[in-house]
């Protein structure tokens, strides 16, 4: 029975240009979109068809989009450097709620504060405006300061007031890249492994598989949305790889 395919298959990328590298795993993949382009050029007379065409620059790009988000993703794939576990920087989802106490002392100390990197932003929980931070000693009422170990500290007329707190802190287990500026032409090269199965009315099992060498990333997009899943876009373009090779096709007809 012809072959064909269904679903959009697996898509892992493996770094090349570094050694022991974590492969990257494009998770919860929504579609693979392959395009091999040829330019051709053409030879005319005073007649309106071409008499022959020359093959010119061959290009083979494509994007995938897919949920899984995974620092290796970004390190190995589009950023280069390193990914380094321990110590990494997040912040409170939608802010911390506090509540300024009645009477002297008025301070409030996040719940992170032990980790405590960097005030982001108080707010009145009831009307949304934005307190101003000043200096230690010039807290006023729509004004606080804050200390480096996560202390915050208000005016007496701000007393019994709900707050909601945004600041940065950091964790001590999850991933980082710390990307710094590098120099023009700079970027990781990584193989690509495609796979696509699908099954038969007769049980046969028809595989397509595609391997690119050696590729490099143009893009990717993470679209945060309102109610919906963050379906990242990843843009690539092959290219051939130290010894010329550039692609292998194998079809189980």
């Amino acid at each position: 029975m012809s072959q064909y395919n269904f679903g959009s298959g697996t898509l892992i990328a493996k770094r090349t240009d570094a050694s022991n590298t974590m492969p990257a795993f494009l998770g919860t993949l929504q579609e693979v979109t392959i395009n091999i382009d040829s330019s051709l050029k053409a030879l005319v007379g005073q007649r309106r068809v071409a008499i022959g065409l020359g093959a010119g620059e061959l290009k083979i790009t494509g994007t995938a989009k897919f949920a899984r988000i995974q620092m290796t993703q970004m390190t190995n794939l589009v950023l280069g450097g390193t990914t380094t576990t321990g110590t990494q920087q997040f912040m409170p989802i939608a802010g911390e709620n506090g509540n300024v106490p009645g009477s002297s002392t008025y301070t409030i100390t996040v719940a992170q504060a032990a980790t405590f990197v960097e005030d982001l932003g108080v707010f009145y929980k009831n009307t949304g405006i934005q307190l101003q931070p000043v200096t230690a000693g010039s807290e006023a009422t729509g004004k606080y300061s804050v200390s480096g170990s996560g202390i915050y500290t208000f005016a007496a007329g701000d007393a019994s007031a709900q707050v909601v707190i945004y600041y940065r802190y950091t964790a001590s287990t999850g991933y980082q890249n710390v990307f710094t500026n590098p120099m023009m032409g700079a970027a990781p090269t990584f193989q690509l492994n495609l796979e696509n199965q699908w099954t038969d009315q007769s049980g046969n099992v028809k595989t397509l598989y595609l391997l690119l060498n050696a590729c490099q990333s143009s893009k990717l997009t993470m679209p945060f949305k309102n109610q919906d899943w963050t379906i990242n876009e990843f843009g690539f373009q092959a290219m051939a790889d130290a010894s010329g090779g550039v692609l292998t096709w194998a079809t189980t007809e």
